[in-house]
This record gives C-alpha cells, structure tokens and sequence, in this order.
C-alpha cells in the first residue's frame, strides 16, 4: 500500500502567492488523471478540477491562481479610467464592449481584455469604486 500511495500523489506543480493561497497540481493513478487543487491562504480548499490533459491542468493552475491574486495595478488602473470615461454606467458600457469586442479600441483595450479573460463579469459585477481607487 505505501508503494502505491507513492504513485497516486505524484506532483506536477505547485504555485503559491503569499496572503493569495497555492495551487497544486497532481497525478491520481487511480483515476489516471491529473486533479487541480486551489487553496486559499487560511488553508480552505476553494477549487478543484480534474482533466486527462497534462497541460490543460498546468494552464488551468497558472490561471486560477491569478484570479486567486486578482487583478494587476495595470489592469485596475485600465478599469478605473474606463470607469472614469464612462460615467455611471460604466460596468455597462465595459460589459457590452467586452461582448461586441470594442474593448479592443479603447485606451490600453488590452489590459481591459485581460481582466475580461481572467475575471470575467462576476468580478465586474463585484468590484468597487473603492478597490478602482475611485472613491
């Protein structure tokens, strides 16, 4: 049995941020796949997912624990000037550009296209003027 044990916690990768949490990746034999664990900084299991695909699961770590870590001060200072260009109805305006694509267009559209790819509308939705520096 601890022969086996050896086997089934085979590690690929580990990525941890300090104050963010970690992220391991690792092979299960048992169910010949590869398992993505996500861990918060007090240790509380806050994701998993499971894939055959070796790279699909390092891909998916390395993205998880950037949206753990969340946005760069770049990307932030590219929402906030959104923000600021586009009034009160700014998370609006940025979610229909990210759908039809004119995100691309504005000022340092690249950094509002990450922030699309990494966080998505669920962090649009949640964020603050506060956490923009806004307020």
């Amino acid at each position: 049995m601890s022969a086996r044990a050896a086997v089934v916690g085979r590690l690929v990768q580990v990525l941890a941020v300090q104050d963010v949490g970690r992220v391991r990746v690792g092979w299960d034999a048992d169910w010949s796949e590869y398992r993505v664990q996500a861990w918060d900084a007090s240790g509380r299991l806050v994701s998993e997912y499971h894939t055959d695909d070796r790279q699909d699961a390092i891909d998916t770590a390395d993205v998880t624990l950037a949206r753990m870590a969340g946005p760069t001060a770049d990307q932030v200072a590219a929402v906030a000037a959104f923000a600021t260009r586009h009034g009160r109805s700014w998370r609006a305006e940025l979610a229909a550009a990210w759908l039809s694509g004119r995100d691309a267009n504005e000022p340092d559209g690249h950094l509002l296209r990450q922030v699309r790819n990494r966080f998505g509308p669920r962090w649009l939705r949640d964020v603050t003027l506060a956490e923009l520096g806004l307020r």
